[in-house]
């Protein structure tokens, strides 16, 4: 099975912006003389489309004047919004009078008449050639319908064959149309008000004479252009995002479904007694993984209970995230035994991250809100001038940093404080850059963990 996934980036302006094109008619007219063209295929077609062409028209491009005098053939169309359509054909009309001509365009009928004049069949996007060349009008371009918004014409044309062209570009909101007379623009590109319902696509004769004249080289090809470049600058992204994707084939984009595995920490020691807390986090440390939580022995919403003597910062450790140890740090004494977990008493909402430019003995930071009123305020950062100095913060807001490795020196700590930070900017989570010194801030602390991982308790 072809697997196909085509990645909407431009890498180089050498291949981005080029047109793809595509041939959607052609026929050179190459048939018998004795065959009549009503019924045949073209040599390029949609589908299995076939000429509906009036009888006179031969399968050699050549046509006798039915004593009607005119004479249409048609193919079925209909145009996409978003291309460009160029529709050519080589025409040689008789020379007789300027009553005799031969058109190009489109027309909003699905089934045109055959023998009407091409300026009567809801014709649109269309133009014409006289032979004549005393005629101040040898050529005319129409936007329709019919002979309706015609104009600039053309009142002489070398003799012989001319090939007339009408670009029909679907593009823009508002469909314009262009007329070029053996390659040169007659006409600028003129917008439609109102953009018409195509349905057909042919040309026809308008005669005066038993000399119809000939037609050769009808072709009609689309334009059609990839889609901008989407500019993502420098930033990250998510290698596989749909709005990335141009086009796929025999392929999908799933997210692999989560797994449960049951609970991976338990509150089963004595300093974890009342519970675990929501406040914890975890890090990447080489092959380690390090989680850092917040536990309770009493209740600390009850009367009288001092919660800061019974709120511990824990720590455990893992190698895949699943089985989780608490080994034993000798760190934090809990009822006479610094057998435990514990690195530090009266923290609830620490969070530890890894500072990669920092001396080793410095290379573990935590930060987090000391105090029942968990006031805190950036007064040492770019924001310090938009933010009141003494925001309060909620008790359920939770300080947390990371390390920022594509921003500058003096912004590569982030701190993102809860919802309910003051808003500014229409931004409800400011982003505080730290200055590097990691000076005090108002309601928060510092902590350098000063032997390793597990030594964070406060200085």
């Amino acid at each position: 099975m072809a697997v196909v996934l085509l990645i909407g980036f431009c890498w180089s302006a050498m291949f981005c912006g080029t047109a793809q094109s595509a041939t959607v008619y052609f026929d050179d007219f190459s048939g018998d003389v004795g065959s009549v063209l009503d019924g045949l295929a073209p040599d390029t077609r949609l589908g299995l489309a076939t000429w509906d062409a009036y009888g006179s028209w031969k399968a050699d491009g050549t046509s006798v004047n039915p004593g009607n005098a005119n004479a249409n053939a048609w193919l079925p169309f209909t145009p996409t919004s978003g291309q460009l359509y160029s529709l050519s054909l080589d025409v040689n009309p008789p020379t007789t009078t300027s009553d005799t001509w031969m058109a190009i365009g489109f027309s909003q009928n699905a089934s045109p008449p055959l023998n009407q004049s091409f300026s009567a069949v809801s014709s649109v996007a269309w133009m014409l050639n006289r032979e004549d060349d005393n005629s101040a009008t040898t050529v005319q371009t129409f936007l329709g319908p019919n002979t309706a918004n015609g104009g600039p014409s053309k009142n002489t044309v070398p003799a012989g064959p001319v090939t007339l062209k009408v670009e029909l570009d679907t593009r823009p909101d508002q469909w314009t149309v262009e007329y070029f007379v053996n390659g040169t623009s007659l006409r600028a590109p003129t917008a439609y008000a109102t953009n018409p319902s195509i349905q057909s696509v042919g040309f026809g004769t308008s005669q005066s004479s038993t000399s119809g004249g000939v037609v050769d080289k009808f072709l009609l090809t689309s334009y059609a252009w990839p889609p901008a470049a989407l500019q993502i600058g420098s930033g990250k992204q998510l290698m596989f995002d749909n709005k990335f994707i141009a086009a796929s084939s025999n392929v999908n984009i799933t997210m692999n479904p989560a797994e449960k595995k049951g609970i991976v920490v338990s509150p089963d020691q004595p300093w974890e007694d009342f519970r675990l807390t929501s406040y914890f986090n975890v890090i990447q440390d080489g092959d380690k993984l390090r989680m850092y939580y917040s536990s309770f022995d009493e209740d600390q919403w009850q009367p009288g209970v001092d919660w800061s003597e019974h709120a511990f910062m824990c720590y455990a450790e893992s190698t895949d995230g699943i089985n989780w140890t608490k080994p034993d740090l000798g760190l934090v004494e809990y009822n006479g035994s610094t057998n435990n977990n514990i690195i530090a008493k009266n923290i609830v909402d620490g969070t530890v991250f890894i500072d990669p430019t920092a001396p080793p003995e410095q290379r573990y930071k935590m930060l987090h809100t000391t105090g029942r009123t968990r006031r805190a305020a950036c007064t040492r950062d770019v924001y310090a001038s938009r933010i009141q100095p003494t925001a309060r913060i909620s008790r359920s807001a939770i300080p947390s940093m990371t390390w920022n490795p594509t921003a500058s020196r003096t912004s590569s700590m982030t701190l993102a404080l809860g919802s309910t930070w003051p808003t500014f900017e229409d931004r409800p989570m400011p982003r505080c850059p730290l200055i590097k010194d990691y000076g005090p801030w108002r309601g928060l602390r510092w902590t350098t963990c000063k032997s390793g991982p597990m030594d964070c308790q406060s200085s």
